[in-house]
């Protein structure tokens, strides 16, 4: 028998192939699988994560570095701008590097 995870991956790769869910479920209640633990598989299959890739996220470094240009062009306190600018640069540069890390993760779970 498997663990939760490994349970789980399984699912998700069956359901990639093209099985239909009920024969998935009756292959794994013949194999002697609880039906909680096969109902929380499935949930884990279907269940998004939440994270780096919120719009807000990538609204609010937009944000920033839109007002850091504004103020750098604006000649006036550049300082400020300058620190806008560079701290939405790298801030939307990390949402994006972290969202396609996990995209990647999720794909080889995927593959494997």
């Amino acid at each position: 028998m498997m663990n939760e995870s490994e349970l789980a991956m399984h699912v998700r790769k069956r359901i990639k192939a093209g099985f239909p869910a009920g024969e998935i479920r009756t292959d794994l209640e013949a194999e002697g699988y609880a039906q909680w633990q096969i109902d929380e598989a499935f949930h884990s299959t279907t269940q998004k994560k939440k994270g780096s890739g919120s719009p807000l996220a990538y609204i609010v470094s937009v944000v920033f570095i839109i007002l850091g240009a504004m103020r750098i062009s604006s000649g006036n306190n550049k300082t400020w701008g300058y620190f806008l600018f560079i701290y939405g640069i790298v801030s939307l540069v990390i949402k994006i590097v972290a969202d396609m890390r996990e995209r990647e993760e999720e794909e080889e779970m995927i593959i494997q």
